[in-house]
């Protein structure tokens, strides 16, 4: 193989010059330059399709192409159908159509454009997770977009951790990676479960809650709705007024003021928190032309079975309690009413929290004994302390009975509650308080007296001295004939 050394070859127009033979190397020194002015073949590789910032690839053995869909002008790299007009963004823009949108400039190192829908897809294994991933100097996952496919859920990072989750039933938890709802928001874990008909919303938290926000001279409302009204029941607060109401079947039917006083059935019945003015606590108004009607109040039941009524006409008002003798068996005479009355020890006295007040009375412990149905309650009786208590757990398992509501899905026999569920959740410390200090002093627990049940006994004491009144009257009258005829004789 021989070398040739060419210094300089200038041929006249259309000379065809051949330098070397199959084998041989040729060599241009360092520093020169070929030039092509006209077309160079079987010459290294061709170059086709190129223009301005065409990112071009090897097509062949011999061919180097310049990709119209792929152009790089030093700072952006165009991608697509027209990718040699992409003009979007710092990084990568993906086109394939024009969408005449444009981008913000704290979101542009990857845009995707085309004309109609447009999208991204990651791929991942059935078993795997697929993510977006956001990074700083501080770590490499400090916010992440994630879908595990081997759960199907969607969760979500904040700060690094775990903050939202979308199970595979679309149902969402914020701090709960298992929602036990629609929308299950919790804070901290009670150990609770929910019914399944109140679960579209679960609110969790040892002590929280959920917050309304209106304006001071507006109302913030929880209503509910079907599809014959939107609007059939409601909960309302009114910031004008500081008020709140309570509608049912599209009516307001309760009110709780400002001064925490109650207004039931379009104000017909007043409960009053604040009776400091000496007005009335409770009132009751059926309002005018009910006639001689007795409207009852209040009605007390056992059961089925009525026991006793307050009641109240246009003019007048009754206490009553059932007296039916259909009610009553083995009914006897009293017959020792004025031993009984003379047992009684009635007394002025004043009660501890109203000294100057003076009132007629009895001591309930000392009616017990003679009239036991008029008093209620132990004499000297406390009420123990209360304890700031942890919570308490069940050590085993309760089954639901027929005694029980049983909840959908629930049979009898199913686990109620299973060994370590919450039986008794624990007291709420105030601050500088633990579990085991005092959280109720010991109290009275007070004795109760009924004085209008000492009427039977005050009825047959009377009766008799009423007896005894007539006899000495008659006894009286005799001894008055018999010293008028003495005088007489």
């Amino acid at each position: 193989m021989s070398t040739l050394n060419v210094d300089k070859v200038d041929p006249s127009t259309g000379t065809a010059l051949e330098i070397g033979s199959s084998g041989d190397t040729i060599t241009i020194p360092s520093g020169a330059t070929i030039v092509n002015s006209g077309t160079a073949t079987g010459f290294g590789a061709a170059l086709t399709g190129s223009t301005n910032n065409t990112v071009t690839t090897v097509t062949g053995a011999n061919a180097i192409t310049g990709e119209t869909n792929l152009i790089y002008d030093g700072t952006r790299l165009g991608v697509g159908a027209s990718g040699a007009s992409a003009d979007l963004g710092v990084g990568v823009h993906v086109r394939t159509a024009d969408s005449g949108a444009g981008v913000t400039a704290d979101a542009d190192e990857l845009v995707l454009e085309n004309s109609g829908q447009c999208g991204l897809t990651i791929c991942s294994g059935t078993s795997a997770d697929g993510r977006i991933a956001f990074a700083d100097s501080g770590g490499s996952d400090r916010g992440i977009v994630n879908y595990y496919h081997g759960s199907d859920y969607m969760n979500f990072y904040t700060a690094g951790s775990e903050r939202m989750r979308i199970d595979s039933n679309g149902k969402v938890g914020i701090g709960e990676t298992s929602p036990l709802g629609n929308l299950h928001v919790k804070s901290a874990d009670t150990g609770g479960s929910v019914s399944v008909d109140a679960d579209e919303l679960v609110v969790e938290t040892t002590n929280g809650g959920m917050t309304i926000l209106s304006g001071n001279a507006n109302n913030g409302f929880v209503k509910f709705g079907d599809n014959g009204n939107n609007s059939i029941g409601y909960i309302k607060y009114r910031h004008d007024n500081n008020s709140m109401r309570f509608q049912v079947n599209a009516s307001e039917r309760f009110e709780i003021n400002t001064e925490g006083d109650l207004m039931v059935a379009a104000n017909q019945w007043f409960l009053l928190a604040d009776n400091s003015a000496a007005t009335c606590t409770a009132q009751w108004n059926r309002g005018s032309g009910q006639g001689g009607n007795t409207s009852t109040a209040l009605e007390f039941k056992h059961g089925s079975s009525v026991v006793g009524t307050v009641g109240y006409t246009d003019g007048s008002t009754s206490y009553n309690t059932s007296s039916d003798y259909r009610l009553k068996e083995n009914e006897t005479s009293i017959t020792d009413g004025i031993d009984r009355i003379k047992q009684l020890k009635p007394y002025r006295f004043n009660f501890k929290v109203a000294p100057d007040k003076t009132v007629d009375g009895f001591m309930a412990h000392e009616v017990s004994d003679i009239v036991p149905e008029a008093i209620t309650g132990e004499k000297d009786a406390m009420i123990p302390e209360v304890l700031y208590t942890d919570e308490i757990l069940y050590t085993e398992e309760v089954l639901y009975t027929d005694k029980d509501t049983l909840p959908e899905g629930k049979e009898f026999g199913d686990v109620k509650y299973a060994i370590g569920d919450v039986k008794t959740k624990a007291d709420v410390l105030p601050e500088g308080k633990n579990f085991g200090d005092v959280k109720e002093e010991t109290k009275i627990d007070p004795q109760g007296i009924d004085q209008a049940k000492l009427v039977p006994l005050l009825t047959s004491a009377l009766q008799e001295a009423i007896t005894k009144i007539e006899t000495l009257e008659t006894a009286n009258t005799d001894l008055a004939t018999r010293i008028t005829a003495l005088e007489n004789a």
